[in-house]
């Protein structure tokens, strides 16, 4: 078996869901071992990295400081049966409008509108 060129392929997490995918083909040249070419191959990656993207950690994560907590707050009951009766009377399509069969039996109000706009589509 003779081999003629080694690749090599790395990839790098440079952000969340964002990755550097980074490869080199070096051809062999008589004498070379295959051993020291891939490593050639992976300190240049290495090095190309780090100039590329010296801002990034030693630790590769991508993160360069403590990831950011959000904290919301839950709404309301009453808010959160508006928000939903809003969002059946939006229903343009009755496949769509049917999702909401399930949720609107909590409440007589949110059934009360599903009726309403089930009645508006199927009529039309």
């Amino acid at each position: 078996m003779k081999i003629e060129k080694i690749s090599y392929q790395k990839a790098f997490v440079i952000g969340p869901y964002l990755q550097d995918r980074v490869g080199v083909e070096i051809a062999l040249e008589e004498g070379d071992s295959m051993e020291g070419v891939l490593d050639c191959a992976k300190k240049y990656i290495e090095n190309w990295h780090k100039t590329a993207h010296p801002d990034l950690s030693a630790t590769n994560t991508g993160l360069s400081q403590e990831p950011v907590t959000i904290q919301m707050e839950k709404p309301s009951t009453e808010n959160r049966i508006a928000m939903l009766a809003a969002d059946i009377l939006s229903c343009t399509e009755l496949k769509v409008l049917e999702s909401y069969k399930l949720m609107v039996k909590s409440s007589e109000y949110l059934q009360a509108t599903y009726d309403q706009q089930y009645k508006k589509l199927t009529e039309e």
